[in-house]
């Protein structure tokens, strides 16, 4: 009767809220949209990286690990020391194995894989007749890949295919876990064979999408694309009933695989315009549009490429390896184009999106570098050849020019005063609405005074700056506009519109052609030393 107490207790009660913490830390720490795409995804859907790893004597707090996984350690722990019932050497309580099991998992995930490596030894040493024997060898081999021990893991997962028994599950544990030891030695062709086994007898559907997403990328490695495609579709086939980022990535696999020739391919764009204006892809468009582009790409539509890039760019992306590969594009592509400048602005988003002091970065760092001259230069030789251009034309061609240029930033400058005249107006309404108390807008200041509106304010400089241009501040400076706008008319009107001369304001500050003109270098001295300068840069 003790027995079975003390048995029933541990299953329903301690290990079944410890096996719910595990669960749900497990179920915070996979997430199929932090998985790399652009790799081989591991067999296991948590990162292989050891930035999670703990140091000895570091707890969850100190190591960043996920308090669920501490609290099944807890509950693990507790069902071990006040359950256990070790008599004569022998364990009387059948539940303490499952225990033990509970305490490795909860290490493993947490990163302290010594600790967990000592909870499954202590299974296989204690209990080699209980009925979890076989899933704890092969989270033991689990946790030696994680250090690195990856000859061992597939030694010993080998010998326990050709000893044991094993079910559908199991061996599909088995066999998917060599898959995976195989892949970080890279001996592919043996992760392959592994991994069908395992893809053939698991139960479980996420694994199964995975494992068939992973023959793919190998399939694809050997360059047997049609079995890849065939593995892809067997994701894709899955559709809602995997998460959507194995379903779009497969899809985007496929695509990769289609064979372009020069000429486009109309059924294959409206695949992927498809799968572009799905509204279950939007968080995809990144890479949805990135292969849109690649497509173009390769059947040469240069202008098309780039409208897709850059809205792969524009889609918000978290996707460093993405971002930095489409900008490195593009840089390389202005750079084949001569715009230096362009290419340079490029290579530097390329940096921002690369991992410092790796060889893709130094890389590039060594082309923005080589480039800085040539920009520099490129710089002083459009300058130089726009000065050359204006000095070359008869005053009349020079008017018309500034004259079409102020023209223009006069409507430029109008718009902008309308826009801000527009927001005023808005704040004013609601001001009035609020019936006229205070209300708190813009950075949660109360708006009662003029001049604690920024949309306000701007206006009203803007308004001044359209009536009486740029004034010092100082006395009766009304009467010296006047008199200035009067010298102005008088001395330097521009006759336009059939002879008729502009208005007072116009003929003020940079809205003025002749303020332009007056800055054009006339001598033939200076135009020596232009056209020197500009020849040494090129």
């Amino acid at each position: 009767m003790s027995r079975n107490f003390h048995a029933l207790n541990t299953y329903y009660n301690i290990l079944y809220n410890g096996n719910l913490a595990l669960d749900e830390g497990w179920i915070q720490l996979v997430d199929p949209e932090k998985d790399n795409f652009w790799q081989f995804l591991p067999v296991e859907p948590i990162s292989n990286s050891n930035e999670s790893i703990m140091l000895p004597g570091q707890s969850s707090e100190s190591g960043g690990g996920n308090e669920n996984f501490q609290r099944a350690e807890e509950k693990a722990v507790k069902a071990i020391q006040k359950h256990g019932m070790n008599i004569g050497g022998r364990e009387r309580n059948p539940q303490i194995d499952e225990a033990y099991l509970l305490l490795g998992k909860s290490r493993y995930y947490e990163g302290r894989y010594l600790p967990a490596i000592e909870a499954f030894n202590y299974i296989l040493f204690k209990y080699p007749s209980s009925d979890i024997i076989n899933d704890s060898k092969v989270w033991r081999e689990k946790t030696n890949m994680r250090l690195n021990n990856n000859a061992i893991a597939i030694k010993n997962l080998k010998k326990l295919l050709k000893r044991e028994e094993l079910d559908k599950q199991e061996l599909s544990n088995v066999t998917s876990t060599i898959a995976q030891a195989y892949i970080n030695v890279k001996v592919n062709d043996s992760a392959l064979y592994f991994l069908k086994i395992a893809e053939q007898n698991t139960e479980k559907r996420l694994e199964y999408a995975r494992f068939n997403f992973i023959l793919g990328q190998l399939y694809n490695y050997f360059g047997d694309t049609n079995n890849a495609n065939q593995s892809f579709d067997k994701v894709i086939d899955l559709h809602r009933k995997i998460p959507r980022a194995y379903y779009v990535n497969a899809h985007l696999q496929k695509a990769k695989n289609r064979n372009l020739g020069s000429k486009r391919d109309l059924e294959f764009e409206e695949y992927l315009f498809e799968l572009e204006e799905n509204r279950e892809n939007r968080p995809y468009l990144d890479k949805i549009n990135n292969t849109i582009a690649k497509y173009f790409e390769a059947v040469g539509e240069d202008s098309l490429k780039i409208v897709y890039y850059n809205k792969a760019l524009r889609s918000n992306s978290s996707d460093k390896f993405l971002k930095s590969n489409i900008y490195n594009t593009l840089a390389q592509y202005y750079f084949d184009n001569a715009e230096y400048k362009t290419a340079g602005a490029y290579y530097d988003s390329t940096l921002t999106n690369q991992t410092p002091k790796t060889d893709p970065y130094r890389i590039t760092k060594r082309k923005r570098e080589n480039l800085k001259d040539v920009i520099s230069y490129e710089d002083i030789a459009v300058r130089d050849d726009s000065i050359l251009k204006l000095m070359n034309m008869t005053e009349a061609d020079r008017l018309a020019f500034f004259t079409d240029y102020t023209a223009k930033l006069k409507k430029a400058h109008e718009k902008a005063l309308k826009e801000a005249k527009r927001k005023a107006n808005f704040q004013d309404r609601l001001i009035s609405t609020s019936g006229g108390s205070n209300i708190v807008v813009d950075k949660n200041k109360q708006q009662s005074f003029y001049f604690y509106s920024s949309t306000s304010v701007q206006y009203g400089r803007g308004e001044f700056k359209n009536k009486w241009g740029d004034r010092a501040l100082k006395d009766n400076w009304r009467w010296s506009v006047i008199k200035k706008v009067e010298e102005v008319v008088e001395n330097d009107s521009i006759s336009v519109d059939g002879g008729k001369s502009k208005s007072k304001v116009e003929n003020l500050g940079e809205f003025n052609p002749k303020t332009y003109l007056s800055q054009i270098p006339n001598s033939q001295v200076e135009k020596d030393s232009i056209i020197k300068e500009k020849n040494f840069a090129y």
